[in-house]
């Protein structure tokens, strides 16, 4: 897939409330720029992930407050709610998603399905400040890790590299694969391939009995915003999915799934 470095610009965790004044936005843009963004805790803007109702009787799962699976909980959500592709064309079949992410995917067929996953990891990791963690292998073995004291626009450079040259497949290797029965926030369904395609666990509830439930985001190609998938198959419950520890497959709207593709990150 090829990939520029330049659809990292707007991290999702920099937004503020949108009766601010123009210059104040301005000033954010620039405080992103410089890398100097803000801690995933102090996020407050809504809509986003964690304002998704929850069906009935269920809650949200409890998490780590510095988790991955905290942080996807928040990433924001567009008010307009189509998904449109990188050359700004709405995609076909919008009956297939929820919600839209607020990322900014840029004007070049770049952000496409593993890439969005590994753009959430990435952005995870670098506003945690760890970037010593951030490190994505290709096809052939190569590691590609991110300098702990790379810039901002630095991080968009090592980014354009990962871009290039990693993929679905590539990810799949690097991944450990986890029982579907152990799945939580942060874990992918990924079937590595020539192409392949992946999508990302952004959050999950629970009821009394135990049951889980969880949401799915993907991005695809062409490159198209990241969007929150519904669920076709049981849609007294879309957009959330059934964990069914007995299942075999996963249906989405557009791809089926083994539930023994399911990969966390280290």
């Amino acid at each position: 897939m090829r990939k520029l470095w330049w659809l990292l610009l707007a991290a999702p965790m920099l937004w503020y409330a949108c009766t601010q004044a123009n210059a104040e936005h301005q000033q954010e843009q620039v405080l992103h720029a410089s890398g100097k963004m803000p801690g995933t805790i102090a996020i407050k803007q809504t809509p986003n992930i964690s304002t998704i109702h929850t069906p009935k009787g269920f809650q949200r799962t409890p998490l780590v407050g510095h988790s991955f699976g905290s942080w996807l909980r928040q990433l924001p959500l567009r008010s307009n709610n189509t998904v449109y592709l990188f050359n700004g064309k709405p995609k076909p079949y919008q009956w297939l998603h929820h919600a839209v992410l607020d990322i900014p995917i840029g004007k070049e067929d770049l952000l496409q399905c593993a890439d969005a996953i590994m753009y959430c990891r990435a952005a995870y990791l670098y506003n945690s400040k760890s970037k010593q963690r951030i490190s994505f292998t290709d096809n052939k073995g190569k590691v590609y890790s991110c300098p702990t004291t790379a810039t901002q626009q630095q991080f968009q450079q090592f980014l354009r590299k990962v871009y290039s040259y990693c993929n679905s497949a590539s990810l799949a290797r690097q991944m450990k694969p986890v029982k579907y029965a152990q799945l939580q926030p942060g874990d992918v369904l990924l079937r590595g391939g020539f192409p392949g395609h992946g999508v990302l666990i952004v959050d999950m509830c629970q009821n009394a009995r135990g049951e889980k439930l969880y949401l799915l985001a993907q991005g695809f190609m062409p490159a198209q915003d990241i969007h929150v998938l519904k669920n076709l198959e049981d849609k007294t419950i879309s957009p959330w999915y059934r964990l069914d520890t007995t299942a075999s497959t996963i249906q989405t709207p557009q791809y089926l799934f083994y539930s023994t593709e399911v990969y966390r990150f280290y």
